[in-house]
């Protein structure tokens, strides 16, 4: 009863409900008694003369977009050559790097070290949005870097398409300091940078005649699983 010690009913009924729309926009969800909105999803037939392998094939070499934990995304402008940062709640966007190589950018990824990866040119480069180094392009001979997945102890994982094999960023430049003079007894490390970015072969992936990597992503925080998409 209610406040008023007035009896209430609540309408948990199929035939509670009128559902008068052809095709229907609601369907009755017998096993948990709610109504829920109706999946429905109508595609336009293809147009004759229209490649629709070609087209699935061009919109496959479009970079996807990466996201950061505050809902940015960075993406790429392929008409000014840039990637481009937006953030919600804020107008526009704002370029966050440029590419030497501007017609090879194959990927963006964001990884949970704070890093934006870039595929460039079967390279792999390293942009700080703190501004701390330059971009750093990274690179292996075995490796020709296509798509990018974050990794959870940070770095990224890598997948070439062309040789069909896993790779793995991992490391940091050494941050922008002032110049500092060191007294000749100071023992000192023969390179200065104890973690540089290294782009390092994983595995080959063994897979089988006729099947082609299209996309890669990863669990971060869900114990670094990758999935692999054919």
């Amino acid at each position: 009863m209610n406040a008023n010690r007035q009896r209430f009913w609540m309408l948990a009924g199929d035939g509670q409900w009128h559902r008068e729309e052809d095709p229907a926009t609601l369907r009755w969800d017998g096993a948990r008694r709610v109504l829920r909105l109706a999946g429905r999803r109508s595609l336009p037939e293809p147009e004759d003369g229209i490649d629709v392998m070609g087209t699935a094939a061009s919109r496959l070499e479009l970079p996807r977009r990466a996201l950061d934990p505050y809902g940015s995304r960075a993406f790429w402008d392929e008409v000014n050559g840039a990637v481009r940062s937006a953030t919600p709640g804020l107008p526009g966007d704002v370029i966050v790097a440029q590419p030497l190589v501007v017609d090879a950018v194959t990927d963006l990824c964001m990884g949970s070290d704070g890093i934006l990866y870039l595929a460039v040119d079967g390279k792999v480069a390293l942009h700080d949005p703190r501004q701390r180094w330059e971009t750093a392009p990274v690179s292996n001979g075995k490796i020709t870097a296509w798509r990018l997945a974050p990794r959870q102890e940070g770095g990224a994982w890598v997948l070439d398409r062309d040789h069909e094999r896993l790779g793995m960023v991992r490391g940091q430049p050494l941050p922008h300091r002032p110049p500092a003079e060191y007294d000749p007894s100071t023992w000192r490390p023969v390179s200065e940078e104890s973690d540089p970015p290294r782009l390092a072969e994983m595995f080959d992936l063994g897979l089988e005649p006729g099947e082609v990597p299209v996309g890669i992503a990863s669990s971060v925080g869900g114990g670094g699983r990758i999935a692999l998409l054919l």
